[in-house]
């Protein structure tokens, strides 16, 4: 089974006919379908990541690839065989097709310390066929252009110039002759993506601050034979071709296209927006289509339909939009990433980030098979089917808008000058698990901490973490601080946690029944569902919270379940009134009259806490309940396993420490206590395994 990785990391194409698009994912190429976005088909054959496909400018049913494995390949995409192996040798990170040299300019990786990057020239045209290993073995180029890293490439339509962006340096040279014989057009920030336009009339270049740069009338600047002197960038011309300078990215270009008439230019960056420039004789002009949902990191056009195009987005999707409606016709989505910044305090508070579904749970979300939950970035929920390898839903916990991670930590920075932790003055990571979530290079974002599952799939139970900032332990900010609990008065961070109830409201769809903020001071360690009935548990045990566990149940109201609540409620009433409180007599007509009302109301459910229960003052960990839902089982920071009677709310056993060899400060040796970091039950068993956060501890079984 191939399964998972990043869809949208790596270029993709159309196929010639415009019905398919041909993803690289690690080592294989997916192929969807434009209408549908079904997978119907993969290429598998390469034993490294694939970093580029490409048609066959000679044959629209073929392509090629190029991958990390030092290997060319050509495939049929209608059966998906490999028809020809090319044996480069070198590790290839971007690839470009000369159609009338029978060539392939390669970037490629080197050993080579100060300059590691190469880009050369792969005749494919004459290369020499083994019989004994059915592969062909091509040349490279004599000369090849060193650089310090790996660099994108571009070739023109017209097949006459190629291209390579590094640093502030665009090179430009003519194919077919020395590619060190290059004009440099520098600029004073950092180029990051290029595209030609159709008729070679211009270039257009991104850079990191947001610009758009198109250089004019270029061709007359690009020399034919080699200047005296002169080396790889190193032809200024002295005087540069005309320039054009457009803005409205406020993050750096990511990705450039031109239509294939020419008279429009499409970007797209980190504002998840997809930018359509028309370019008039006098002036260039944008239009938008907004809110797509993430940063856009690549654009394909169809070469059957102009107007459709693939656009890639960091989120793990891949979209197919027609500029003519403005509309997303169709979406393929991948595993999405992780939230950004939080997998360190994720991991030290044991969070659950995947909860499994099976039989009627996966069948009611609308799937068969084995589902997953996974928790995404911007506080999303996503099921997806690793059988099939496939998305299936996609729910926002917390409503908010895409918001690009730069903007936010620069924002936090100005407003809150100490909150995000600095070079000059670092925070204790090993205290403070939300370490991660301020520092420089993570986004402060909500995210979803534990989620758990009803049996039939129709009810779920989410934690949602919103960081608020962070409170350095000597701050006198801290003795009063709200919303960070026990924690934030000896500093730390300050977070808020709301517990949210969800129900199925047809078509698998939840929505929101019961919401409860600052549940255990805003610290949930863990969330479990009892395996037969509407019945939850939650743990505190983190830092700052109340270190207690707490029962949920369902409650429900209106109709007969309400009118059999009055009825025994009145009947008590009338009992009780022999006591001079009163009337003795039974009001039948207005019982009977309250009944049809109650019968008559809407009927509707709520989760309430049922009770609050601690062992000892001691943090817990996790929960679990036995197969048969009549123990639940909660692992302790103090090492031990307690069993309870959740209906009673009674202990039943403490199970013996988990003990780990130690040395007390006075040189005695002692048995010190371990903390259970997790627990877990054995379907249809009565063993009970845990697991203990020290490398010399052991399980106990119950």
């Amino acid at each position: 089974m191939v399964g998972g990785g990043i869809i949208s990391r790596r270029p993709c194409t159309f196929s010639g006919d415009g019905k398919f698009i041909l993803a690289p994912t690690n080592n294989v190429v997916h192929i969807y379908s434009v209408v549908t976005g079904d997978r119907v088909n993969i290429l598998e054959g390469h034993t490294s990541d694939v970093t580029s496909v490409i048609l066959n400018p000679e044959n629209p049913n073929q392509v090629y690839t190029s991958s990390l494995d030092g290997r060319i390949c050509i495939w049929d995409i209608s059966d998906g065989k490999r028809v020809a192996i090319y044996e480069v040798q070198h590790a290839m990170v971007h690839m470009v097709l000369h159609k009338d040299l029978k060539s392939a300019y390669v970037s490629i990786q080197c050993n080579d310390p100060q300059q590691p990057g190469r880009i050369a020239l792969v005749n494919l045209g004459d290369a020499q066929y083994s019989a004994r290993t059915r592969k062909y073995f091509p040349r490279l180029s004599s000369t090849v252009m060193k650089l310090r890293k790996t660099t994108p490439l571009a070739l023109s339509p017209s097949g006459v110039f190629a291209a390579t962006i590094i640093k502030q340096s665009l090179l430009i040279w003519r194919t077919g002759v020395d590619m060190n014989q290059s004009v440099n057009l520098h600029h004073t920030k950092a180029y990051t993506c290029l595209a030609f336009h159709p008729t070679d009339a211009m270039v257009a270049v991104g850079d990191v601050s947001g610009r758009i740069l198109l250089w004019r009338d270029f061709a007359e600047h690009v020399p034919a034979v080699r200047k005296e002197g002169a080396h790889s960038g190193n032809y200024l011309p002295p005087v540069p071709p005309p320039l054009t300078t457009v803005h409205w990215h406020a993050h750096p270009v990511c990705s450039l296209a031109f239509s294939p008439d020419g008279t429009r230019l499409l970007s797209g960056g980190h504002e998840g927006t997809l930018v359509m420039w028309i370019l008039d004789e006098n002036h260039v002009r944008p239009t938008f289509l907004p809110r797509l949902g993430g940063p856009l990191i690549g654009i394909h056009i169809s070469p059957e339909d102009p107007s459709k195009l693939v656009i890639r987005q960091s989120s793990n999707v891949l979209r197919v939009i027609n500029t003519a409606t403005l509309k997303v016709e169709m979406s393929v989505f991948g595993v999405r990433p992780p939230p950004a910044g939080v997998a360190s305090y994720i991991a030290d508070a044991g969070a659950q980030v995947v909860s499994a579904l099976s039989g009627s749970s996966a069948a009611n979300i609308g799937s068969g098979k084995k589902l997953i939950l996974l928790p995404s970035e911007d506080c999303h929920l996503q099921w997806y089917d690793p059988v099939a390898d496939k998305h299936v839903r996609l729910l926002q916990i917390v409503p908010r808008n895409q918001v690009d991670a730069t903007s936010i930590s620069s924002t936090i920075s100005d407003l809150f000058p100490g909150v995000i932790p600095s070079a000059s003055q670092p925070h204790n990571s090993n205290n403070n698990p939300f370490h991660a979530l301020f520092s420089n290079s993570a986004v402060v974002q909500p995210f979803v901490q534990h989620v758990a599952i009803s049996p039939n799939g129709k009810a779920l139970v989410t934690v949602d973490v919103r960081p608020l900032g962070y409170v350095p332990p000597s701050s006198s900010v801290a003795a009063g601080a709200q919303g960070g609990g026990k924690g934030a008065a000896d500093g730390g961070a300050l977070t808020e946690a709301s517990l949210k109830f969800w129900s199925m409201a047809g078509e698998g769809e939840f929505e929101i029944n019961t919401r409860v903020e600052d549940v255990h001071n805003g610290h949930i360690t863990s969330v479990a569902y009892h395996p037969f009935l509407d019945l939850v548990v939650t743990t505190g045990g983190g830092h700052g919270s109340d270190w207690e566990f707490r029962v949920w149940a369902k409650e429900t109201r209106g109709g007969a379940a309400a009118a059999s609540r009055l009825a025994a409620n009145q009947s008590k009433r009338i009992k009780g009134a022999e006591g001079g409180e009163g009337t003795k007599g039974e009001d039948t007509k207005g019982k009977a009259k309250n009944k049809a009302e109650s019968e008559a109301s809407p009927i509707y459910e709520y989760w309430h806490c049922r009770s609050v229960a601690s062992y000892r003052n001691c943090p817990l960990r996790t929960a679990t309940f036995s197969a048969d839902g009549s123990m639940l089982a909660l692992a302790t920071g103090s090492g031990k396993v307690t069993l309870w009677d959740v209906f009673e709310n009674s202990l039943l056993a403490v199970l013996p420490s988990v003990t780990s060899a130690g040395v007390s400060s006075n040189g005695l040796g002692v048995s010190a206590a371990a903390a259970v970091m997790g627990v877990a039950g054995l379907n249809g068993t009565i063993v009970l395994g845990a697991g203990s956060s020290n490398s010399g501890g052991g399980g106990g079984g119950g």
